[in-house]
C-alpha cells in the first residue's frame, strides 16, 4: 500500500472525517453517539449508499480511491470509448473483506494485482479493444477482442495480457489473438501465473511469468 498512501498524500487527498459523513447522512440533529459508533465500524463507506444513481456510486468509490478506472481504448481506432470503463479494487484485501473471503475470483484476482503494479511503477493503464474481422461461410462479421492493459509511459507503449493458464493450446491462443492484430509495432505481452524465464515467441510476443513481473520493475523491457 505504499505507494497508494504516497499518491494520496501527493494529490492533498485525506479520508472521509466523521464530521463530513454525519452531516451527509443528516445527523446534524440526531444523536452524535449514535452517529460515532457507525462511523468506528463502517467509516466512509455509508456515503456510498446515500448516492442516487451507480454512476454517482461508481465515482465517489474512485474519488475516494478504494477504486480505479481503466478507460477503454479502441486501438485500431484509436479513441476512447465513452463507456463502460473497468474497474480495480486498489487493494484486493477489501475487495475479499467485502466478500467474506468466500469468492476467490482468482482470474479477475490476479488481473487487479498486475493492474495495481503497473500504477505504482508511475504507468498509465488503459483497457484496450481490438476489433477483429472473421469470415464464416463466405460473410464477413466483425467481434470485438480484448486487450487487458494498455500500458504506456512516455513514448513507450505496451500491450499486456493476463493469463492465469497457459497449459491449454486453444485458450493460450485466445489470449494472444488481440496482440496479434493490432496492426502495429508496439510491444506485446502476455504474463502467466508461472515461474518460467521469460521467453519471446515467433510473432514477437514476450512471455512472462507472474513473479518475474512481480519482482523486476523493469520486466516490460526484458
Amino acid at each position: 500500500m505504499d505507494c497508494i498512501n504516497t499518491t494520496l498524500e501527493s494529490k492533498g487527498i485525506t479520508p472521509v472525517t466523521f464530521q463530513s459523513i454525519r452531516w451527509e447522512n443528516d445527523f446534524a440533529g440526531g444523536d452524535k453517539s449514535d452517529a460515532y459508533e457507525e462511523y468506528a465500524l463502517y467509516g466512509g463507506m455509508p456515503l456510498v449508499f446515500f448516492k442516487k444513481s451507480d454512476a454517482e456510486k461508481v465515482n465517489y468509490l474512485t474519488e475516494s480511491f478504494l477504486f480505479s478506472n481503466a478507460k477503454r481504448y479502441d486501438v485500431k481506432g484509436k479513441k476512447y470509448f465513452e463507456y463502460p470503463s473497468k474497474y480495480y479494487c486498489t487493494d484486493v484485501g477489501l475487495r475479499n473483506a467485502r466478500l467474506g473471503f468466500r469468492q476467490q475470483e482468482e482470474t479477475h484476482i490476479m488481473k487487479n494485482i498486475l493492474y495495481n503494479e503497473l500504477l505504482c511503477r508511475d504507468y498509465s493503464v488503459d483497457a484496450g479493444v481490438v476489433e477483429i474481422a472473421e469470415y464464416n461461410s463466405g460473410a464477413k462479421t466483425k467481434k470485438q477482442c480484448e486487450i487487458d492493459f494498455i500500458v504506456n509511459r512516455g513514448a513507450k507503449k505496451y500491450y499486456t495480457q493476463s493469463a492465469l493458464n497457459v497449459s491449454d493450446p486453444s485458450k493460450l491462443e485466445t489470449d494472444l489473438r488481440p496482440l496479434k492484430n493490432t496492426n502495429d509495432f508496439f510491444k506485446k505481452i502476455i504474463i502467466s501465473k508461472t515461474s518460467m524465464k521469460p521467453w519471446t515467441d515467433e510473432d514477437g510476443i514476450l512471455h512472462l511469468g507472474l513473479y518475474e513481473f512481480l519482482l523486476n520493475d523493469n520486466a516490460l523491457d526484458l
